[in-house]
């Protein structure tokens, strides 16, 4: 058993709820019921530390992105700070680091006005051309 879902269960019971353990479940009290020796939170089932990993790991099955990983999750089972670790295993997935939202690029900057000819160059190599050649191609600003 869930020491941590234990202390729920108790302070529940007892209508006092200074365990150290319930603390993050306080604001939730009036939501919180034990039905059959299992926490519920409204009609979802409150998981256990032990097992909540596994739960976001089926959530994130098929890689649905974060909005939609959290809606699997919001609407079967609840835990203090779900949407957090759910955002924070999205971030670790391998898979959405890959194939995620680039990120932005950086917003491009005016070059201050060149005062005289070549102080301000660009150098850049073109090809290969069909020809198998290269060009060197030098822009004075």
């Amino acid at each position: 058993m869930d020491p941590e879902l234990t202390a729920v269960k108790i302070c529940l019971q007892s209508g006092q709820w200074d365990s150290a353990e319930a603390k993050q479940y306080a604001p939730f009290q009036s939501y919180l019921c034990v039905i059959d020796d299992s926490l519920v939170r409204g009609n979802k089932l409150v998981i256990p530390n032990a097992l909540r990993q596994r739960m976001l790991t089926l959530a994130h099955e098929g890689h649905p992105g974060e909005t939609n990983m959290k809606k699997r999750l919001r609407d079967r089972v609840w835990w203090p700070g779900i949407d957090k670790d759910a955002e924070k295993f999205v971030k670790q997935c391998e898979g959405f680091r890959l194939v995620g939202l680039p990120s932005r690029p950086l917003p491009t900057q005016r070059r201050v006005f060149p005062t005289m000819p070549w102080c301000h160059i660009a150098i850049d190599f073109l090809g290969p051309l069909p020809s198998s050649e290269w060009i060197l191609a030098i822009i004075d600003y």
